[in-house]
């Protein structure tokens, strides 16, 4: 964002806190995607307030899509892309602001702007320097997917981990929707082991456990090869699905949800959308009052999809393997 605000009455009104960050408004024919920086996410919600009768798609895409500092937003077309990029413009510029860092994965989209304004001036081939950082995650413009690229501290001979350098390097990983699930939960796990332990911070950890830890490191390490797309939904979409399941063993429970999109041609289009881990509870508990825990992180995890996605389903299945949840579940509260 650049000259926010350069109007004292709007500085007054606005109480803005300049800082530079990345954002996103997604666009598209295939789902086209854009970003663009913004800042203080007060202060345009009440920009937004104030120009509803004047810029509508503009105020819809600011109150939907704004993330702290960062402005996520879509559209089913290009040319509807283009308007909610022209409103946005026209609506910040006319509070004295700029908004800058574009990105999209159409090329029409980026061509309506100056080369200043852009984040990545051309979608290229696929290169570790043409990934936009989108909330930890890489988005590739080019292939249109989401990226993740992990730097983990180079290990020379033998080094002897601690309780503090593995929760360091845990932190490290992160994974905000839960695609990397499986490998995550594995760490989560370890790290309860050490608290069970009573380990300080810097004692050495049992050889057991550092196998452990070196063997996790090495599965991590290769996630850069994974790419998950970010179109989830076709344009001639017929019918949609959501599709759930949790799951729990005497370690850890879990629930994910996946969208099932019919179109006019083709098999219909399967994504991972989300999912939630949690490590069973240090003082043990069934496994039946597990698999409970299992289908209640799924219920929240459930309602938090439907409303990110803001989509009409025509169908949500909801699966657990416990007969025993089930039977709890058709019982009276």
């Amino acid at each position: 964002m650049e000259g926010m605000f350069r109007d004292p009455f709007l500085l007054q009104v606005y109480q803005i806190h300049i800082h530079d960050s990345l954002g996103e408004i997604r666009s598209g024919e295939e789902k086209q995607s854009l970003f663009c920086t913004q800042s203080s996410d007060q202060s345009f919600q009440q920009l937004a307030k104030d120009s509803e009768e004047c810029f509508p798609l503009g105020v819809d895409a600011t109150r939907r899509d704004m993330y702290v500092d960062d402005l996520m937003s879509g559209a089913s077309s290009k040319t509807r892309a283009l308007e909610i990029q022209q409103k946005l413009l026209t609506m910040m510029d006319g509070a004295g602001s700029s908004l800058r860092k574009w990105s999209s994965n159409s090329p029409l989209v980026l061509a309506a702007l100056p080369d200043d304004m852009k984040e990545t001036s051309t979608t290229l081939d696929l290169d570790r320097d043409q990934t936009v950082k989108a909330l930890g995650v890489c988005w590739n413009t080019t292939r249109d997917v989401f990226q993740f690229k992990i730097t983990l501290d180079e290990i020379h001979g033998t080094k002897n981990w601690t309780k503090r350098k593995v929760i360091s390097e845990k932190a490290k990983v992160f994974d905000p929707l839960g695609w990397l699930a499986p490998i995550i939960i594995r760490a989560k796990i370890l790290i309860q082991q050490l608290w069970r332990l009573e380990l300080s911070c810097n004692d050495d950890l049992p050889v057991t456990i550092q196998q452990q830890w070196v063997e996790f490191r090495s599965i991590i390490s290769g996630i850069e090869v994974l790419t998950i797309p970010r179109c989830i939904s076709p344009i001639q979409q017929t019918s949609s699905k959501l599709i759930c399941f949790c799951d729990a063993s005497e370690k850890a429970y879990a629930a994910v949800v996946y969208t099932w999109i019919n179109n006019d041609v083709g098999s219909p289009v399967i994504s991972l959308i989300s999912s939630k881990t949690r490590v069973a509870p240090v003082k043990k508990i069934s496994l039946p009052r597990l698999e409970l825990c299992g289908a209640v992180l799924l219920e929240h995890l459930l309602k938090n999809v439907k409303q990110s996605l803001k989509m009409d389903f025509n169908e949500t299945i909801a699966y657990s393997d416990s007969t025993v949840v089930l039977a709890w579940l058709q019982e009276h509260p």
